[in-house]
C-alpha cells in the first residue's frame, strides 16, 4: 500500500496519500469488548495492532460499587490512573506472522475466572488502550415512570429471581 501511495502525483490526492503513509508507519493498538460475559465463559477481546511484534496485557480487578459511588457511572475507566497500581494478572502476547505496516486482528482469551468488573489495558512500546470487561450471571429488567420503578433481577445461572439483591438508584 505504501508503494501505491508514493506513486500518487496529483496535487489533490497527494497530501492525503502522504498522511496515509504516515499513519501506516506509526504504531497502532486498539481493542474492543463485544459483550457481557457469563461466569462460565472466558472473556474474549478483539485486538487490532500494527507495527508492533508484541504487546502486554494488564488485568486489574476493580470494585464497581466504589467506582460507581465516585463517578455515578461505570463509564470512563480508561481515564483511571491504573499505571500506579500493580495489575492482578499480566501477560505478553506475540503477534503471529508479523508483517510491518499490516494491521493484525487478534481474538485474545483473557485468563479471568471470577465474576466482577475488570479493567483491561493493552500496551505496546508507545501506546495503550483501556476498556472495562464485565463477567456476571445477573440480568436486570427495569420499568420506571416519574413516580414508580419496577426492577426485576434474575440470576441467569439458576434461572430464578435473585433474592436479597441490593439496588442503588
Amino acid at each position: 500500500a505504501i508503494k501505491l501511495y508514493k506513486k500518487i502525483k496529483y496535487y489533490t490526492y497527494r497530501s492525503q496519500a502522504q498522511n496515509n503513509i504516515k499513519l501506516l508507519k506509526k504504531e497502532y493498538i486498539h481493542f474492543e469488548v463485544k459483550k457481557l460475559f457469563f461466569s462460565t465463559e472466558k472473556p474474549i477481546i478483539n485486538v487490532k495492532v500494527r507495527n508492533s511484534k508484541k504487546f502486554k496485557v494488564n488485568i486489574y480487578k476493580i470494585n464497581l460499587l466504589d467506582y460507581f459511588y465516585k463517578t455515578h457511572s461505570i463509564r470512563g475507566v480508561e481515564n483511571l490512573d491504573i499505571l500506579l497500581i500493580r495489575p492482578d494478572k499480566t501477560f505478553e502476547h506475540k503477534v503471529k506472522d508479523f508483517k510491518k505496516f499490516k494491521t493484525h486482528k487478534i481474538k485474545l482469551n483473557l485468563p479471568i475466572d471470577k465474576t466482577g468488573g475488570y479493567v483491561i489495558q493493552v500496551i505496546t512500546k508507545k501506546h495503550a488502550s483501556t476498556a472495562l470487561v464485565l463477567k456476571s450471571n445477573i440480568a436486570l429488567l427495569n420499568r420506571s415512570t416519574r413516580e414508580n420503578a419496577f426492577i426485576y433481577i434474575k440470576n441467569l445461572a439458576s434461572k430464578k429471581g435473585q433474592a436479597n439483591a441490593k439496588i442503588y438508584i
